[in-house]
């Protein structure tokens, strides 16, 4: 029986290490869009080989303007050796910036004053714990109704979650099926909606 949270957190560490091989190993891919999901051949290979953004995020961040089909048959006529100013065009003309897809949200069950900041004693940690609490309704989005799902690479989820921040736009804070490190992250703070 896990006794408390650092030896939670080395078993969760030790189960990463030693499932990394596992995953890395398997033939299929983990997803299948078109676009966004084949790293060895197509759009997504040509704007990486290309390197048009600093980082390889970006695009795969980028929901299409029009649809795969349409996209699909641009990238076809761009062939067989695209330039990269032409790359760059056709990006721009068919992807819109990352992100787009989501919609920031109101967290309904948010307190300015979590019962969990009473329980801190040491005054500089409960300032950092307050700075972090005022940060998680500044992260909260939801996938905006207009969007398509065939146009985005974002895990569609039904209800409102948290993204890190900085480079990443979507929700790869809530893991779905991951119910417990999910509520290890969200639960003490009281936000459970």
């Amino acid at each position: 029986m896990i006794q408390n949270i650092k030896e939670l957190e080395l078993l969760t560490g030790l189960l990463t290490i030693y499932l990394l091989p596992v995953r890395s190993e398997l033939t299929d891919w983990p997803c299948n869009h078109v676009i966004f999901c084949k790293p060895d051949s197509g759009i997504l290979h040509t704007v990486q080989t290309l390197q048009l953004f600093q980082d390889s995020k970006t695009f795969v961040d980028m929901p299409l303007k029009f649809s795969v089909n349409e996209t699909l048959a641009k990238y076809v006529s761009l062939q067989p050796d695209p330039s990269r100013v032409e790359v760059e065009q056709f990006v721009a003309e068919f992807f819109s910036e990352p992100g787009t897809e989501l919609k920031e949200v109101k967290l309904r069950d948010w307190s300015e004053n979590p019962e969990i900041l009473g329980r801190i004693q040491d005054a500089s940690y409960r300032k950092l714990v307050e700075i972090l609490h005022e940060r998680w309704q500044h992260l909260a989005r939801e996938v905006s109704e207009t969007i398509e799902e065939e146009k985005t690479s974002l895990i569609p989820l039904a209800h409102p979650f948290i993204v890190p921040g900085g480079r990443y736009k979507k929700n790869i804070l809530i893991v779905p099926g991951d119910r417990y490190n999910n509520n290890l992250l969200i639960v003490p703070w009281g936000q459970v909606q």
